[in-house]
C-alpha cells in the first residue's frame, strides 16, 4: 500500500457513479440518522418536545455534515486505492461511535461519545485531504492543504472546549466551532475550486434522501406491527400506517419528480441546492419519528396529546416541501405552479386542528403531487 494518489479526478469523466465504497459508507449513515431520530421519537413521546428539537439539530447536523464533506471530497478526489478505502473506514468507524453516543446525548447530555466519534470522523477526512495535497503540487495544493490544516485546528479545538468549559459556556463556544466548520469550505475554496463531479454529487443526495425517507418506511413497518397485535387489529393504527405510506410516497414523487437539480446558473443557487438539503434531510429523518410517536399516542402509551402527535407528522412535512421549494422550486417552477408547495406547507401547518389531521396530512400531499404533475407542469419539464 502507498500513501501517494494519483491526482484530482476529471470533472467531465463520463458515467460517473457512486462506488460500492460510498454506498457501503452511506449504511453507516443509515446507523447514525436511525439514532438522532430515535432519540428525537422517545423524547417527543414523553412530552420534552423542544427538548427533543434542540437536541436533535445538533445530532443530525453532525451526522450530515460530515456526510457531505465526505461526499465532496471523494468527488474531486477518491482515488479507489487501499489509503482511501482505509480513510473512508476511519470515517466510518468515527460515525458509529458518534452513533452509539446518541441516546446518551438525548437522555443526559452526554458529549463524550459524540464528540469522539465526530473528531475520529473529521481527522480521517483530513488525512485524505493531505493525501490530495500531497498529489497536486500545483493545481489543488492550497485547496487541499486549508481543507486539512483548518479540519485538524478545529478538532484541537473541539476537544480543548469540552475539556476546559462546562455548559451553558460549552455549548456556545460549540455554537461558534460549528460555524467555522461550515465556513471552512468556503475558506479552503477560495483557493480554487475543487473539481467536483455533478452527475456523481446529484446522485449522491439523491441516495442520501432515500436513506433518511427510509426511517419514514421503518416507521410505517412498526405501525403495522403494532396495528395487528395479539391476533385483533387496531383499525386506527392500520389507517395511521396506511396514512404514512400515502405520505412518505407523495413525498418521494415530490423531490424525484424535479429535473434540473443543482443547476449552475449562478454560484449562489449552487450552494443552496447543497447546503439547503439539510432541511429535507433533518425534516424527512424527522417524519419518521412523528409517525413513531403517533403510534405510541394511538396506543396511549405516549405522554403529548393527539394534536401534537399530528403536528410531529405535519411541521417536518411541511418543513420538506418548504425547504424543496427553497433549493428548487422558487427558481425552476412558474406561473402558479410556484405557489404550490408554500401553499401545502401551509395547509399541512393547519392539520393538527383536526382529530383526522393525519389523513389529511397524506391528503394534502397526493393533491400537491396532482397539482405539481399538471399538464402546465409537464410541459415545463
Amino acid at each position: 500500500m502507498t500513501l501517494r494518489m494519483r491526482k484530482a479526478r476529471d470533472p467531465a469523466e463520463e458515467h460517473r457513479a457512486a462506488t460500492m465504497l460510498e454506498l457501503f459508507f452511506d449504511l453507516v449513515s443509515v446507523v447514525a440518522i436511525a439514532a438522532a431520530a430515535t432519540g428525537l421519537h422517545h423524547t417527543l413521546a414523553h412530552g420534552h418536545v423542544l427538548e427533543g428539537v434542540l437536541k436533535f439539530i445538533p445530532a443530525f447536523t453532525a451526522i450530515w455534515w460530515a456526510w457531505v464533506n465526505f461526499t465532496w471530497y471523494a468527488s474531486a478526489f477518491d482515488a479507489d486505492d487501499a489509503a482511501h478505502k482505509i480513510g473512508a473506514m476511519v470515517i466510518m468507524a468515527g460515525a458509529l461511535i458518534m452513533a452509539a453516543g446518541v441516546p446518551g446525548f438525548f437522555e443526559n447530555e452526554s458529549m463524550l461519545l459524540p464528540l469522539a466519534g465526530y473528531v475520529v470522523m473529521r481527522l480521517g477526512l483530513a488525512f485524505l485531504f493531505w493525501r490530495a495535497a500531497s498529489a497536486n503540487d500545483r493545481e489543488w495544493h492550497a485547496t487541499a492543504t486549508r481543507y486539512g490544516v483548518g479540519l485538524v485546528v478545529l478538532q484541537v479545538l473541539w476537544v480543548a472546549t469540552y475539556l476546559t468549559f462546562d455548559a451553558p459556556v460549552a455549548y456556545g463556544v460549540f455554537s461558534l466551532l460549528f460555524l467555522c466548520e461550515f465556513l471552512l469550505p468556503t475558506y479552503a475554496e477560495a483557493a480554487k475550486a475543487t473539481p467536483w463531479h455533478r452527475h456523481h454529487i446529484v446522485e449522491r443526495y439523491f441516495l442520501l434522501n432515500i436513506i433518511v425517507l427510509g426511517e419514514s418506511l421503518l416507521a410505517v413497518s412498526f405501525a403495522l406491527q403494532a396495528a395487528y397485535h395479539g391476533g385483533h387489529m387496531d383499525w386506527s393504527i392500520a389507517g395511521l400506517a396506511a396514512a404514512g405510506m400515502v405520505t412518505v410516497c407523495a413525498i418521494w414523487w415530490l423531490y424525484f419528480d424535479e429535473v434540473h437539480h443543482l443547476s449552475l446558473t449562478t454560484k449562489t443557487r449552487g450552494y443552496t441546492w447543497v447546503y439547503g438539503h439539510i432541511i429535507l434531510f433533518a425534516s424527512g429523518a424527522a417524519i419518521g419519528a412523528g409517525l413513531a410517536v403517533m403510534v405510541e399516542v394511538l396506543e396511549h402509551k405516549a405522554h403529548i396529546s393527539l394534536q401534537i402527535g399530528i403536528a410531529s407528522v405535519a411541521i417536518p412535512a411541511a418543513l420538506y416541501l418548504l425547504g424543496l421549494w427553497f433549493i428548487h422550486g422558487r427558481f425552476e417552477h412558474k406561473g402558479l405552479q410556484k405557489f404550490v408547495l408554500p401553499l401545502a406547507a401551509v395547509l399541512l401547518l393547519l392539520t393538527p386542528f383536526s382529530s383526522y389531521g393525519i389523513y389529511l396530512i397524506a391528503l394534502v400531499l397526493v393533491l400537491t403531487v396532482i397539482a405539481k404533475s399538471s399538464p402546465d407542469s409537464t410541459a415545463h419539464q
